[in-house]
């Protein structure tokens, strides 16, 4: 019996939680550097334009722990341009989930890129 109850408590969150992430909708980041030292640049995008527009986008150093080091706004296409004074490193790029325009946007993070 505890057994049933249990496995049907493990049913329903496992349904909610599938639920709650079927309506995110897709994002993707992308990332360049340069061509001046310490410049990232790339581009948000999503089939929902309001997945695109004016996401908060996080450069992280990839280290042993990951670190930010800086953060800016993508226009309303989706573009970023970040100025920073990082010379040598690994990055990435990330935008974070969350409620935009009245949309579920996922999270997205970008390849990681390389320098000096």
């Amino acid at each position: 019996m505890k057994a049933a109850i249990a496995l049907s408590v493990l049913v329903v969150a496992l349904i909610a939680a599938a639920a709650a992430t079927a309506g995110r909708v897709q994002s993707t980041i992308s990332l360049r550097l340069g061509p001046s030292f310490g410049l990232f640049s790339g581009k948000v995008q999503s089939p929902k334009s309001a997945c695109v527009k004016h996401r908060k986008v996080r450069i992280v150093r990839v280290s042993g722990q990951d670190v930010r080091v800086a953060k800016g706004h993508t226009d309303s296409k989706g573009r970023y341009s970040i100025q920073t004074d990082e010379q040598s490193g690994d990055w990435l790029a990330k935008v974070k989930h969350g409620q935009l325009g009245g949309v579920d946007c996922k999270g997205a993070q970008s390849k990681i890129r390389s320098a000096g």
